[in-house]
């Protein structure tokens, strides 16, 4: 008797994960691992989503790396399962007069505290307050300058109306051009992008849930790097809004932006560490927690043991 297609439902949490999600769909992964998708929608909403997936409304989220911790804590045995991208990388300016990103501390960046207007932290604007407190910077000692009242954050730095400001990689001739000191920081480990986020008891009771879905994943994934060509093709229809400036990226950066992948799903250790780190930050509550007490990686290893068995 041939396998049923198990169907799913789920939210995908952040635009750039259109990337895989129109792989996914265009080379027909659902399909070759007896996956039936019934909804698929982006939602810009960490807590709603979640109560989408306690009420049996979602099988799966991709995305939510903060929230989970502060939901385990209070009794919800939520789970993530594989990961796609590890690291986030931003650079630094200062004004001249601050020799060191810990120079910050009690001066003015433009940026946000740690929780958006709806009560919910930003994953980006988190990464910021990480990055910042790894560098020893007392971001509660910070005063933040709303980005908002500012039209060119380099000239607010030059003229003396911040201390500091974020830059992306690569971006920083014309902060320097105006006088400020350029920090090319590293990339900093983290979790973020296409996490495969679900309930413990649904992986335990149908573990080929998740085979089937990392499957996929892995797939898609090695499909992303290999072929830029007609990746960038696909997109060109993809399966929901894909943003022009993300697009605009993988045409002319593809290899960057696939040098940020790990194609083999594995978290990095301190990746997990300082996504909890973050979540702590905003939810006190969860510090004690261990960070691996999210992350189960056993059906990931599972789905290589069977791939490597089908090759012998």
């Amino acid at each position: 008797m041939a396998e049923k297609n198990i169907p799913i439902r789920f939210i995908f949490r952040s635009p750039p994960m259109i990337e895989m999600l129109t792989i996914m769909e265009r080379k027909g992964y659902w399909e070759r691992y007896g996956l039936d998708v019934r909804r698929c929608e982006f939602l810009n909403d960490a807590r709603g989503s979640e109560e989408m997936l306690f009420a049996d409304e979602l099988d799966l989220i991709f995305g939510n790396h903060l929230t989970p911790y502060w939901r385990i804590h209070n009794g919800y045995p939520m789970v993530c399962l594989a990961q796609t991208i590890n690291d986030w990388h931003s650079w630094i300016a200062t004004s001249p007069d601050i020799e060191t990103v810990a120079g910050l501390q009690g001066k003015r960046i433009i940026g946000r505290s740690l929780f958006a207007a709806d009560g919910h932290i930003g994953h980006e604007n988190g990464n910021k307050l990480v990055q910042l407190e790894l560098l020893g910077v007392d971001t509660e000692q910070v005063s933040w300058v709303d980005p908002s009242s500012i039209e060119d954050p380099v000239e607010a730095v030059r003229d003396g109306l911040a201390d500091g400001i974020f830059l992306k990689p690569g971006q920083g001739d014309a902060a320097r051009a105006e006088g400020l000191r350029v920090y090319e920081l590293p990339p900093m480990p983290m979790i973020h992008n296409m996490t495969f986020t679900a309930m413990l008891p649904r992986i335990q009771s149908q573990p080929e849930f998740a085979h089937k879905i990392i499957n996929a994943m892995l797939d898609a994934a090695e499909f992303f790097v290999n072929n830029p060509e007609e990746t960038v093709e696909m997109l060109r229809d993809p399966i929901s809004p894909f943003p022009e400036r993300d697009m605009e990226r993988l045409e002319k950066q593809y290899d960057e932006r696939v040098a940020e992948y790990d194609i083999s799903l594995y978290p990095h250790a301190q990746s997990i560490v300082n996504v909890h780190r973050l979540a702590a930050m905003a939810y006190p509550e969860v510090k004690s927690m261990n960070p691996l007490e999210l992350w189960d990686l056993r059906p990931l290893r599972e789905v290589y043991m069977e791939r490597a068995a089908k090759k012998a």
